[in-house]
């Protein structure tokens, strides 16, 4: 496995990457961490608990999306519904607020690209590097970086040893995240598309990644990505730092399915339209989420 790295005058250099160990399919397998990142222990596991629940009207599979503060359900071919985000109160849809975002610094920003991850720079026909994982990427990657918690910048997080040469003390990383349709969700070096570390989520991901602060975490990383699997019940949350599995949150009853979302409100709420038993009978459900540590 390489990155690929286009330099000046079209020439193309591979870096080697580390072997990637298949995982078994289970959503408490560990993460791999490759060389780069310290090691750190392992995150508190969030906790989820239930704010408001709307039930949704019969039709086509809902698509649930943030605006401001409303989030705006589009499902069949009828008018979409918004509903305020705080309160699951219905509100009248005046207009849509174009979503936050942009790319990092120096107008770069990762895409998706005949099913790699590439980094690209705003002027430049070629990308700077792309990378391939063995079979496509689903989800749109998410550029971040990651926010060490209170005790991380106080002291050293013994008793974990760091590696040779490398401090204990976590600092902010920026890190560039995807998942595959074979449900592996990925960390990625920017400057140079290094693969940093892989975990396993219980199905494929081809949603987008919610981005959560876990301010209740005074650890390595306060950043959780959050993502739900295709036909999946479980809401599943990893450390953005080392993709360490920091909780899950798991429906009921075994027929149940999320059919959409997450979504991170911007209140730091966690939406998802699901179902109790597919495709039948859809509900929207926001949930707060915090590993509750203080």
């Amino acid at each position: 496995m390489a990155a690929r790295v286009f330099l000046a005058g079209g020439a193309v250099s591979f870096c080697a990457l580390p072997v990637f160990a298949q995982l078994p399919p289970s959503p408490e397998s560990r993460a791999i961490v490759y060389p780069g990142p310290p090691r750190y222990p392992a995150p508190p596991p969030l906790r989820f608990e239930t704010v408001w629940e709307q039930p949704l009207p019969g039709g086509a599979a809902p698509e649930i999306r943030a605006s401001g503060s409303l989030l705006i359900v589009h499902a069949g071919e009828g008018p979409p519904l918004a509903f305020d985000a705080a309160t699951g109160a219905p509100a009248e849809l005046l207009r849509v607020e174009a979503p936050e975002g942009g790319g990092p610094d120096g107008g770069r920003a990762a895409v998706l690209r005949d099913g790699e991850v590439c980094l690209e720079r705003a002027g430049r026909k070629k990308p700077e590097w792309c990378v391939s994982a063995g079979t496509d990427f689903g989800t749109p990657p998410v550029s971040l970086t990651t926010h060490p918690g209170p005790d991380a910048a106080r002291r050293s997080l013994f008793p974990v040893a760091p590696a040779p040469g490398r401090s204990p003390r976590a600092h902010p990383r920026d890190v560039i995240v995807a998942g595959t349709v074979d449900g592996l969700l990925r960390g990625y070096n920017p400057p140079d598309g290094q693969l940093l570390w892989s975990a396993r989520a219980s199905a494929r991901l081809e949603r987008p990644i919610g981005v959560l602060a876990d301010t209740s975490d005074p650890g390595a990383d306060q950043t959780r990505l959050l993502v739900a699997g295709v036909g999946s019940r479980r809401l599943e949350a990893f450390r953005a730092v080392d993709g360490l599995a920091a909780g899950s949150l798991v429906l009921e009853p075994e027929e149940a399915s999320i059919l959409s979302g997450p979504i991170v409100t911007r209140a730091g709420a966690v939406a998802f339209i699901w179902s109790a038993h597919a495709p039948t009978g859809a509900s929207l459900r926001v949930v707060r989420a915090a590993s509750g540590t203080k």
